[in-house]
């Protein structure tokens, strides 16, 4: 009879057990397939209406490269797998809201007044607004290629130009959080040897500071300069390509200047905070009569049948802004946005009168590499 009972309970526990090991293994599962659950039936998507977050499409599948397609859902699944978004947006708010903490210091600065400014963690460019991090051979290396290419453009009758927007560190710097009184960045050392070399250089840093007293010109929730930060750039260039050319340029009193709040948060949606900021707007009173030949991103094209010369401009990200004052006052107008080079084979087939150069200060270890690219 004991031996009954005892053999009753033994098993009682060991279904107990097999149940218990059954369900723990469930869950186990079920965790780990939960997030590919909601990945593909889209549920963390519907259920959020967080405007930080953004969610990529799925990237098709090509049965000529299944390699490239295997790398492509691997890269795919790791910045979408289900609630990684949402845990992610959590820890972010629960860093800046409830602690009262900058979330990713290293990638965002929160300066005074509520500036954002990029941190070190894209190129050292915190580190870089006071000290240069580059070799006396990288800066070689940059008027190297930079006399390569207009050396080229100067045998093919070609006027080049290049001009650096400065970083929003170098123009307001004082919201910064710190200070530091040196100022051999590589932008200045860089400048230096333009001037050595004779190199066509137009200095933007100057222009922009005698203007930010009178309005602000870079958006603090964004690391790029506003409309109004653009076209006092602009009329710096075309001052300087005057003083051998005669092209018309557009004044201030030419356009109505308009302002809203508006959300710009470039930097501030990458610690997922929102925000809302002064926007300048520029109107033309009277519109100019520009078409469209091209409109790819890194092959912009436009005609103006009222203009003479014909304009090459390599460019990033910061020209998006001034491209509309740069489509007055040339006949036609082409900016390329190819890794920062310009190959010899664009240079015959466009025939541009002149080549502007482009890049944002951050950017400047780019040209350490070739800018002209020789084609037979």
């Amino acid at each position: 009879m004991h031996t009954t009972l005892s053999y009753i309970l033994n098993s009682k526990m060991m279904q107990f057990k097999n149940l218990k090991y059954r369900l723990f293994i469930a869950s186990f599962l079920i965790m780990l397939l939960a997030p590919n659950i909601v990945m593909l039936l889209g549920i963390e998507k519907s259920m959020t209406n967080n405007e930080n977050t953004q969610f990529e499409t799925p990237p098709k599948f090509n049965f000529k490269n299944i390699g490239l397609t295997l790398k492509n859902y691997k890269s795919y699944y790791l910045g979408n797998y289900g609630l990684k978004k949402t845990f992610v947006n959590q820890y972010l708010n629960f860093k800046s809201e409830i602690l009262n903490e900058n979330p990713l210091p290293n990638k965002v600065v929160i300066g005074h007044d509520n500036w954002y400014y990029l941190g070190d963690s894209y190129k050292q460019v915190l580190t870089n607004t006071f000290e240069s991090q580059y070799k006396k051979r990288q800066i070689l290396k940059v008027v190297k290629n930079i006399k390569t290419l207009s050396e080229y453009l100067k045998e093919n009758n070609i006027e080049f130009y290049i001009t650096v927007a400065p970083n929003k560190h170098s123009i307001y710097k004082e919201y910064l959080p710190y200070q530091l009184s040196n100022s051999n960045t590589f932008y200045n050392q860089i400048k230096k040897e333009f001037e050595v070399n004779n190199i066509n250089y137009i200095d933007l840093q100057q222009t922009l500071l005698s203007h930010k007293e009178e309005n602000k010109l870079y958006h603090k929730t964004d690391s790029h300069w506003n409309n109004l930060g653009a076209f006092y750039a602009y009329q710096e260039v075309i001052k300087t390509i005057n003083k051998t050319n005669i092209i018309d340029q557009v004044l201030l009193k030419d356009y109505t200047v308009s302002s809203s709040i508006k959300p710009v948060n470039h930097l501030s949606k990458m610690i997922n905070i929102n925000k809302r900021e002064k926007v300048f707007d520029l109107n033309e009173r009277k519109p100019s009569k520009v078409d469209t030949i091209s409109s790819k991103y890194d092959d912009l094209t436009y005609y103006n049948p009222n203009k003479k010369l014909k304009l090459l401009m390599s460019r990033d990200s910061f020209s998006d802004a001034w491209i509309p004052f740069f489509n007055t006052s040339f006949n036609q107008t082409k900016y390329i946005k190819n890794y920062n080079q310009i190959s010899t084979k664009l240079i015959k087939d466009y025939k541009p009168d002149i080549v502007i150069y482009e890049i944002v200060e951050r950017n400047l270890p780019y040209l350490t590499k070739p800018l002209l690219i020789k084609h037979p």
